[in-house]
C-alpha cells in the first residue's frame, strides 16, 4: 500500500493510516493564551526569559539566578506542569508569546521511541532521556515534547544573554527534532485512532522555530565543537542512510522536509 509516497503491506499500512490524513488539515496547533501574572519586559537581560517568568507565580522553585538559560529550560518545564494541571491524560508545550498546545496522551512508550532512533541520530541527549528517564515516562511518549520545547526556549534565552553553552542547549533541541519526530511515528503503531491533528501541529511549529535559530546561529560564522557537532548530526539527518525511514516519515507526515534536508 503506498501512503503519499510512503510504501507499506499489510497491518502495518492499517496502523499507518491514520497518520496521514489529508495535507489541507497541516498548520499550527491548536493554540491556548498563557497570561501574564507579573509584567515584565527582561529578566537579566533576556526578554525571552522574561516572555516565561511573567506568566509563573514569584518565588517559584525553577529560577537559576545566575545561569540565565537554565532558568529558562527549567521555568519553561514548571510552565508546561502548571497547564497539564486540570486536563487529565495530556502535556502541555509552552511556545512561547503566550502560546501553548495542549496535546493528548497517546498510547505508547518511551522505549518504542527510542528503538526508532538509529545509532547516527542519537546524539548527546539520547541515553539521559530516551533511557534513564524511562524509569519516570515510560508510558508518556510526548515527554519528549515537554524536553524539546525546554531546550528551544533556553537556547532563545542563552543566546539573548550570549551564556556559555547555548549552542550545546541548540544542539540538544535539534535532537530533539528528530526524537519528537520518531515519537510521532511510534504513535502511528501503537495508537492506530490516535488523531495527530495537534501532534503534527506542534511538531510542524517547533521543528521551524529550531532551524531558525539554528540558520542566523550558522549564518553568524560562529564554529565551535558544538557548532560543529550540529553541523555533523544534521548531516546525518540529511544524507544518512540510517535516517533514511525516518526521514521519509517526516516529509510526509509533515508534507515538508525537516531540519534543512
Amino acid at each position: 500500500m503506498c501512503v503519499m509516497g510512503l510504501v507499506f503491506s499489510g497491518g502495518l499500512a492499517a496502523m499507518m493510516h491514520g497518520c496521514f490524513l489529508l495535507l489541507a488539515f497541516f498548520g499550527e496547533p491548536v493554540w491556548i493564551d498563557v497570561p501574564v501574572l507579573r509584567p515584565m519586559q527582561s529578566v537579566k537581560g533576556s526578554a525571552a526569559l522574561a516572555d516565561i517568568e511573567s506568566r509563573m507565580p514569584a518565588g517559584h522553585q525553577y529560577a537559576f539566578p545566575s545561569m540565565p538559560m537554565t532558568w529558562g529550560h527549567e521555568t519553561t518545564h514548571g510552565l508546561n506542569s502548571n497547564l497539564r494541571m486540570g486536563r487529565p491524560n495530556c502535556n502541555a508545550i509552552y511556545c512561547m508569546d503566550g502560546l501553548a498546545a495542549i496535546v493528548k496522551e497517546p498510547r505508547g512508550r518511551l522505549s518504542a521511541v527510542a528503538a526508532r532512533i538509529p545509532k547516527s541520530l542519537r546524539g548527546p541527549s539520547f541515553n539521559l532521556y530516551l533511557v534513564q528517564q524511562r524509569q519516570y515516562w515510560e508510558m508518556e511518549p510526548t515527554y519528549v515534547l515537554d524536553e524539546w520545547v525546554a531546550y528551544i526556549n533556553g537556547s532563545l534565552v542563552g543566546r539573548e544573554v550570549r551564556e556559555n553553552g547555548w549552542h550545546f542547549e541548540l544542539l540538544q533541541a535539534i535532537n530533539f527534532t528528530v526524537y519528537s519526530i520518531a515519537m510521532a511515528q511510534s504513535v502511528c503503531v501503537s495508537d492506530p485512532t490516535y488523531d495527530h491533528s495537534q501532534l503534527r501541529g506542534v511538531i510542524d511549529y517547533n521543528s521551524q522555530r529550531v532551524m531558525k535559530i539554528w540558520q542566523e546561529l550558522d549564518a553568524s560564522g560562529a564554529d565551535d565543537t558544538h557548532v560543529r557537532q550540529i553541523r555533523a548530526y544534521l548531516e546525518a539527518w540529511r544524507t544518512g542512510t540510517e535516517a533514511a525511514e525516518l526521514r521519509a516519515f517526516a516529509k510526509d507526515y509533515l508534507g515538508r522536509s525537516v531540519l534543512g534536508e
